[in-house]
Order: structure tokens, then C-alpha cells, then sequence
């Protein structure tokens, strides 16, 4: 059975997903070519799908729910950290790449504090 985690780092998560999200958004149009775009939507999409997960009320009562949020939070963990190395070989725009990369490191704790806590 998966462990659990506090609503201090369930709002983390949360507030660091949902800030990730909005920066992909605006990296999205600012990606020099349409495969990158189609990379940094792939991420969005698996960020929304993490806050989505998230966003279930009832989640930590729920052993398959929470499983699936494990998995999920580490694949995108694990995107967005591949990403946070080539954000600037993708987008030009400095004021863009600087904030996807301060989202992507906050992001980046607050999923492994999180990992940590359900699995451990």
C-alpha cells in the first residue's frame, strides 16, 4: 500500500504543477520549432494530468488512485527534468526560458519531497 502525504506538500505540488503549466503554456509559442512544441505539450499534458490527479479530493483513500499519482508524478518528474537541461536549445525567448526553468526546479522539489513521502 502506497504511503501518503501532507496537505503542506499536496498544496506545493499543486501550486508548483499548476505555475509549471502556465509557464509550458507560454513556452509552447515560444518553442523555435514545431517538434519542440510538440515536446513541451507532451509535458503539459502530462502536468495537467498529474494536477488532475491531484485535485481529487478523495485521493489518498483510494490505493489504486494513489498509485497512479505515484507513477504519474514520476514520470513527469522525470520530463521535466530531461527538459529543464535543453530549454535553452528550444526556446529563444530568455524571459520565457528563465521562467520555465524556476518552474520546472520548483516543480522538480516539490514532486520528489512528495515521491518521498508516498514512498517511503
Amino acid at each position: 500500500m502506497p504511503g501518503t502525504f501532507d496537505d503542506q506538500t499536496r498544496q506545493a505540488l499543486l501550486d508548483a504543477f499548476g505555475a509549471l503549466h502556465q509557464n509550458l503554456q507560454q513556452a509552447y509559442w515560444a518553442a523555435t520549432s514545431i517538434e519542440a512544441q510538440d515536446r513541451i505539450r507532451g509535458i503539459e499534458d502530462l502536468v495537467y494530468d498529474t494536477l488532475t490527479d491531484l485535485n481529487r479530493a478523495d485521493i489518498q483513500s483510494h490505493d489504486d488512485a494513489l498509485s497512479q499519482l505515484i507513477n504519474g508524478l514520476a514520470q513527469a518528474k522525470g520530463k521535466i527534468d530531461e527538459l529543464q537541461g535543453q530549454i535553452d536549445l528550444i526556446i529563444h525567448n530568455l524571459k520565457v526560458a528563465g521562467e520555465v526553468i524556476e518552474a520546472i526546479k520548483t516543480a522538480s522539489t516539490a514532486a520528489a519531497t512528495a515521491l518521498a513521502q508516498l514512498q517511503g
